[in-house]
């Protein structure tokens, strides 16, 4: 570009500009995919460049465009504060002399750069009020489909999800619009994605099944990977609003399928996992254990610590839960396998985003030796789990989960065993704890289960 620039004469001050521009882009796009340091001062010099020129020569539309680049690489390089100090000058600039139009992209920046920060509500603000200008202007001129995009992860770090939905469809439908129909399907695809979260099962279907029903899908035309998310986001909805049959029918397809994502074997670990827990409840634990073979296989060429664990405990419970003494073995198995996750998840520096893998672990331990019958045993794995998790304390989040296994441990050693004299002593001491704390929802369940073990005695 650099070479075709020098050889070219007779060019006039807004083509120069223009090809300034094209060049400081192209540093920035470099040092946006490398991160290298050695990228930052070419970058800042390039930008510095297209400035000065387009400054000397009044080209109003790329004075603006240099500040932008320059406000963006501070970004890239890291200097979040200095992007938002360069974007705030360019804003100035702009509402005194134009052109007005990049009002709404330059304040979708500013918008992103407060995400960035944390602080949403700012970012919020900046981002309404760039879509609200983007109105005044062509639907080419501005991208409208990123305004809505990032409106819609402000709203969900406000606490707003109803307003995120709207906004991830409306992106969806300018993307739609513009011709943009993988980057469409992609934003519909968090849509129905959120939908579920919402509950909104019924709603999550219907939108997917739309998706689903589209020519260039049916033909295959479409990312097959997109289209399995969205298949996958499909059967997770129909596992939610209770409709087993299809579900497992729709899983164990996906998983069949996935198989053969030699470049993706996490996904398939996930997604064979999942199987797995479907065939779980409906009780068929020897094909589930097949599907958890598959994904055991697969996770490990592509490790997936923490969503293997959680599935392999929970088949683990089911089948506890279902077959009773006849299902120990089976659960031990499922346990054993996430038992080896977890030592792999520790010896790789894994941290869980929940509670530990271990901790976790201990817990279902107590459980699934509770639904057996092995009182002796699910007690002192639950006696593991507390100690692992530690007593709450008032800033910690995990006071609802050490009430949870307090409350299992008093009921296996007062009712099961038969001792209610020690676990009273536990429950009275974990209210008492607990109420000093200011976690008085918690309690309930603990004084209600001390009630009843008074009553009983």
């Amino acid at each position: 570009m650099v070479r075709l620039h020098e050889e070219t004469s007779g060019l006039a001050p807004y083509q120069e500009a223009r090809l300034l521009r094209l060049r400081a882009t192209a540093l920035g796009l470099r040092l946006q995919t490398s991160r290298s340091e050695e990228h930052i001062a070419p970058a800042f010099a390039e930008v510095d460049l297209l400035h000065e020129f387009a400054t000397r020569h009044d080209v109003v539309g790329q004075i603006s465009g240099a500040l932008l680049l320059r406000a963006s690489t501070y970004a890239i390089s890291g200097d979040l504060p200095a992007a938002v100090t360069g974007i705030d000058v360019l804003l100035d600039r702009l509402r005194a002399h134009g052109p007005a139009w990049h009002l709404p992209r330059t304040l979708g920046l500013r918008g992103r750069l407060q995400l960035a920060l944390r602080d949403a509500q700012a970012a919020y603000a900046d981002l309404a009020e760039g879509l609200r200008l983007a109105a005044d202007w062509p639907a080419d001129a501005v991208d409208t489909s990123r305004l809505h995009g990032d409106l819609a992860e402000a709203c969900m770090h406000l606490g707003r999800p109803d307003e995120a939905l709207r906004h991830l469809t409306r992106s969806a439908e300018v993307e739609l619009r513009g011709g943009s129909r993988t980057d469409a399907f992609c934003t519909y695809s968090n849509a129905a994605q959120l939908s579920l979260d919402l509950g909104r099962v019924e709603d999550c279907i219907a939108l997917l099944d739309s998706l689903l029903a589209e020519p260039d899908v049916a033909a295959g035309e479409l990312d097959d990977r997109l289209v399995a998310q969205l298949r996958l986001t499909r059967a997770r909805a129909l596992h939610a609003g209770d409709d087993l049959k299809a579900a497992t029918a729709e899983f164990l397809a996906l998983a069949a399928e996935s198989a053969g994502w030699d470049d993706d074997p996490g996904s398939h670990a996930i997604i064979a996992a999942e199987t797995a827990v479907l065939l779980g409840e409906s009780g068929e634990f020897v094909r589930a254990r097949e599907a958890a073979e598959q994904a055991l296989a697969a996770h490990a060429r592509d490790a997936r610590y923490e969503q293997l664990s959680n599935c392999l405990r929970e088949l683990a419970r089911l089948q506890g839960q279902q077959q009773g003494p006849d299902g120990l073995a089976g659960a031990l198995d499922f346990l054993a396998d996430a038992g080896r996750i977890a030592d792999e998840a520790r010896a790789a520096g894994y941290e869980a985003r929940g509670r530990s893998l271990d901790t976790a672990l201990a817990y279902e331990h107590g459980r699934v030796n509770a639904y057996t019958g092995e009182y002796e045993d699910a007690l002192a794995a639950l006696e593991k789990a507390l100690a692992l998790l530690g007593e709450p304390g008032a800033e910690q989040d995990h006071a609802g989960e050490w009430a949870e296994c307090v409350r299992l441990a008093g009921v296996v050693e007062g009712i099961y065993l038969e001792r209610p004299a020690p676990a009273l002593t536990r429950l009275d001491a974990a209210v008492v704890r607990l109420t000093a704390l200011g976690h008085t929802d918690e309690t309930e369940p603990l004084t209600s289960l001390a009630a009843r073990l008074r009553d009983e005695e």
